[in-house]
């Protein structure tokens, strides 16, 4: 053919096919938030059912936890004053080693536990302050957590800087290659982590009636699904995750049809009557506060009782918030 044209003569159809795909996804999407508002208040009466179906979607090996205590090598890494530090790792029954960093008073006695969770490129030494540089945005959240008088347990998840540690992994690969199968890295992780409670509950050291979680980012969003599936968690801190989740959609956080069912505000629910403090801060360059605020008032709407929940903007960016007003009233209601 001797026809030719310049690279960009059809760009007009190219714009117009994408446009009218980000109008075809907006129009699904206000459909799928009809159906999802629906789809609560059909449930809302019934939460052991919607915290199942919520379950099946994250997949296995979630949809088959059973409670049971694993085998675990621990390792102590120091010892101070009030203070012992153990690496802990364990071998859970789908053949997965888990590992956290566990923070234990050492006058022995039976202390509530807080499951302190870093956030993306981070690890459970970064955010514990193992080392000389501080710990980012964490802005020590393990050791303020524990200095309230609680034991604290710091898991580690897939999410740590690979270039960094000199251990490459692509998360988003990984996840496709688990939601083949049925599961995903949250279901995972997810699992990981009621895991370790089931672990950690079986300690002297640990009342098992008093549990609780906070955690940073990926840390947030675990803590936030944590939560909603195991009910042994009395109170949580979500700091600079929840949002709207139509606008920040990361393939990690998108199962089959989440959209109909399950988003922020639906999987927060699930934690109820238990409580639930949501943060984010004011300058967060990842997640900004004003899609976060607009969702919180739809919380507000889909539940008659607001004593459970509560939602704070803080003065910071993408960091855990400096202000101990959350942790302190996760820790009194851990101590009640």
């Amino acid at each position: 053919m001797k026809y030719k044209e310049e690279i960009n003569a059809a760009n007009s159809y190219r714009e117009e096919y994408l446009n009218s795909i980000d109008s075809i996804i907006s129009s699904r999407h206000e459909e799928a938030r009809k159906m999802r508002a629906g789809y609560f208040e059909k449930m809302k009466h019934n939460m052991e059912e919607y915290r199942r179906e919520f379950v099946q979607m994250l997949g296995w090996p979630l949809t088959e936890y059973s409670f049971s205590v694993p085998p675990a090598k621990k390792s102590l890494v120091t010892e101070e004053e009030d203070l012992r530090v153990y690496r802990v790792q364990l071998l859970l029954p789908i053949g997965l080693k888990f590992y956290g960093i566990y923070f234990e008073h050492r006058k022995n006695a039976k202390l509530p536990l807080v499951i302190t969770q870093h956030g993306g490129d981070g690890t459970a030494e970064l955010c514990s302050g193992f080392f000389e540089k501080g710990t980012d945005n964490y802005n020590d959240m393990v050791m303020r957590t524990f200095n309230k008088g609680v034991n604290v347990f710091a898991p580690q998840l897939l999410i740590w800087d690979g270039k960094l540690h000199n251990i490459p992994f692509h998360r988003e690969r990984m996840d496709a290659r688990l939601k083949q199968v049925n599961s995903s890295i949250t279901a995972v992780e997810v699992y990981a982590l009621r895991k370790c409670t089931d672990y950690l509950s079986s300690l002297e050291t640990v009342d098992e009636e008093r549990i609780g979680m906070i955690g940073l980012s990926y840390g947030g969003f675990y803590t936030l699904f944590t939560a909603a599936v195991d009910t042994r968690i009395k109170a949580a801190v979500s700091s600079c995750f929840y949002n709207d989740r139509q606008k920040h959609s990361w393939v990690d956080w998108v199962w089959k049809n989440s959209g109909y069912r399950f988003f922020d505000n639906e999987i927060a629910c699930m934690v109820y009557p238990r409580h639930l403090s949501l943060e984010v801060g004011d300058k967060d360059e990842l997640f900004p506060p004003e899609p976060a605020k607009r969702e919180y008032e739809r919380l507000l709407e889909m539940t008659d009782d607001h004593s459970w929940i509560d939602f704070t903007v803080f003065d910071g960016a993408h960091e855990f918030n400096k202000s101990d007003e959350n942790i302190d009233k996760l820790i009194s209601i851990l101590k009640k």
